[in-house]
This record gives structure tokens, sequence and C-alpha cells, in this order.
């Protein structure tokens, strides 16, 4: 069975034995990016000749970023920068960040086929900016049960042919299946942590949208793309945030707790986009983690 992670490294074949994969398909444009606030366009560069790719992500708090751990190359000294506040990543309001610090989850399964545990958070020392265009998800600290209806937006390809990465947020949306719909469709069980959700073969995540986020309408993060099987392309494997809900509560207290100690260095390249001299509230920092249902 061969498998896609949703990211292609210039630098590597596959992503491990097995090859998984991920993208935006069929999407439609998103016209306001206050329709997913949360929503994070993330560029991945390695020096030399290594290569750049890009992931998705979405906003946890002001500091701390969600996204799938196969978007991280651990064998690279990385420069990862967040893109936020825009539908287009070419327009003016666009807001960057540049990551300081990273956490892949420990037991990230990157040699195997599974992608179990792909989950991992970003930090930085200077704050996003929230408001109308730039808001944190919400993390339930239980699955919602009746929900079935859910979306996903991402940057990636929006055609399996064309290599070109689309400039505009798209958005498809999924409908979330129970277990034993995945293992009928993709031939194996999934491991505790995954789930899977499905629409139909013209409209799915694709190449490039790995760690955007699943949401549902009032948004309530409840996965993240992590890989999908190509001759099921319409099935795609989730990161099912809730149950990661006490590794990012520890590790993203742990990650703002070591941003804030590093020396305050502003690079033009953070405040592009954005008046520099607005400074969003920082006791709030870490408010969406302590009460996620709120």
């Amino acid at each position: 069975m061969v498998i896609l992670s949703l990211i292609i490294f210039p630098f590597l074949a596959s992503l491990s034995s097995s090859d998984k994969q991920t993208l935006i398909i069929g999407g439609k444009n998103v016209t306001d990016i206050g329709q997913f606030p949360h929503a994070l366009f993330i560029l991945f560069t390695c020096p030399g000749e290594t290569g750049t790719w890009v992931c998705g992500g979405s906003i946890l708090t002001q500091n701390i970023f969600l996204t799938a751990a196969h978007c991280i190359n651990m064998q690279c000294n990385m420069k990862i920068e967040a893109v936020a506040g825009s539908e287009n990543v070419e327009k003016e309001k666009s807001i960057i960040r540049i990551i300081d610090k990273y956490h892949r989850h420990k037991y990230f399964d990157e040699h195997g086929s599974s992608l179990r545990n792909d989950i991992a958070l970003l930090a930085v020392k200077v704050p996003l900016p929230l408001g109308r265009n730039v808001k944190r998800v919400v993390l339930d600290r239980d699955f919602p049960k009746n929900t079935i209806m859910v979306a996903v937006a991402g940057w990636g390809r929006f055609t399996e042919t064309n290599t070109e990465l689309s400039k505009n947020l798209k958005y498809v949306w999924q409908f979330l299946k129970p277990e034993r719909y995945c293992l009928s469709r993709l031939g194996e069980p999934l491991w505790s942590g995954q789930m899977c959700a499905s629409n139909d073969v013209k409209n799915y995540p694709t190449i490039h949208d790995s760690g955007c986020a699943l949401v549902t309408k009032s948004g309530h993060q409840l996965g993240l793309v992590s890989y999908r099987i190509p001759t099921v392309p319409e099935v795609v494997v989730y990161t099912n945030v809730s149950h990661f809900l006490p590794w990012i509560r520890k590790h993203a207290r742990k990650l703002f707790c070591e941003v804030s100690k590093l020396p305050v260095d502003k690079n033009e390249d953070d405040y592009y986009g954005e008046d520099p001299n607005e400074e969003p509230d920082k006791n709030a920092l870490m408010h969406e983690l302590d009460r996620p249902d709120e």
C-alpha cells in the first residue's frame, strides 16, 4: 500500500518506505480570511540544496502554532516562516513571523508507514496581533459527538498534475467517518489519535496541505491533515487534536516559556504588514489553551 504525505520534500524520494500524500483539490477560493482566521501558510527552508516546502497550520495562541510532525525535517537547520492574516499570501496585509522554536512529538512514526503521533508545535517570540483576520482556534477536551460536516482550508496544489501552489487559500467540506468506514476504505485500521474524513473524488486535501486544520463552523479544531492513500484519494487521515490535548497543553506552555526568555530581535520581516507599535495583550497569550471550551 502506498501512502502519500501531504508535502513533498525536494531532497527526499518519499517520507518513509510507504509513500503517503495530501492537498486541496477542487476546493473553493476563500474570498475573506475572516472565514478561516486561524489559518497559517508555513514555509520551511533548509540551507544549501535541500530545498523549500510548504505546509499549513493553525493559531493556538499569539505565540504558539499547530502543524503536522512530518512537515519538520530534523536533519537540517530549518528556517520556518508563518504567514497569517490574509487569504492571499502575496497581499501586503499578510503578517509574517519567523519561528523561533518548535517541538515535534517524541514518538512520531517517522520511519514507519502509520504516521502515528503526526503533530508538532511552533513558537514565536514576537506575538501575532489578534483581530478580525487573525484568531485562535478553539480546542475541545472531548470530541463533539454530533458533528459530521467540517471544513479544511489550505494553500496546497489545486490539481494533481499541476505542481504550482495556490497563492489563494482554498477550502473543501469534509464529512467525518466512523472507524469501520475508514477500515473498509483504507484496508487497515487507524491508530489511536487518528481519524478519517471524506467528501468525493473531486474535493479533498492534497500536496502541501499537511498540517491544515479540520474545523467546525464555529472554529473548533478537530483534526489536522496527516496523509491519504493515492488509490482512495477522497479519504483523508487526520490527526485527532482532542486526543493530543494534554500533550499540546504541556508542550505549548514549555515552548512559550522558552521563547519568552529569548532576546528581543525585531527583524523587519516579523513586522511586515502590521503596525509594530500596536502591542497585543501579552497577559492573554495562553487564554485559549487554559479555557479551550470558550
